[in-house]
């Protein structure tokens, strides 16, 4: 992403100061969202951090993953898998313990959520 693209993304989403809590600054990507040439900008800029290669199947967690993660697995000609971080409320129907890591070399991470169960019959590569 070039950086008057990154520029725009960043004076379109607006703050939204102590939402939900206290100190927590929140991001509203709805400007973002509302506006059809910055949120293609905004995909291919994620789409191009990604060392995807051929992707079978993105994986969106949560509210903004949902959002995102189905635009970007059209862009690819990927399939889309809805999933949420386990908290002590999920109630989903179908659980499935997932964990996730980053494909970056050098980004430790890992996390567990809840899936379809499609991911674990995959046997291909996820993003």
């Amino acid at each position: 992403m070039d950086a008057k693209s990154l520029e725009s993304l960043r004076n379109t989403i607006r703050d939204v100061p102590d939402f939900p809590n206290e100190g927590i600054m929140f991001k509203d990507i709805t400007p973002v969202l509302a506006n059809p040439a910055l949120l293609d900008e905004a995909i291919n800029g994620m789409i191009a951090l990604l060392d995807a290669g051929k992707v079978d199947k993105v994986v969106g967690i949560d509210a903004r993953g949902f959002i995102f993660g189905a635009l970007i697995a059209q862009k690819l000609g990927a399939g889309f898998v809805p999933a949420v971080w386990i908290t002590p409320s999920n109630t989903a129907p179908i659980q499935l313990r997932c964990t996730l890591t980053p494909s970056r070399p050098g980004s430790e991470w890992s996390s567990q959520m809840i899936c379809s169960p499609r991911v674990a019959q995959l046997g291909r590569r996820c993003i």
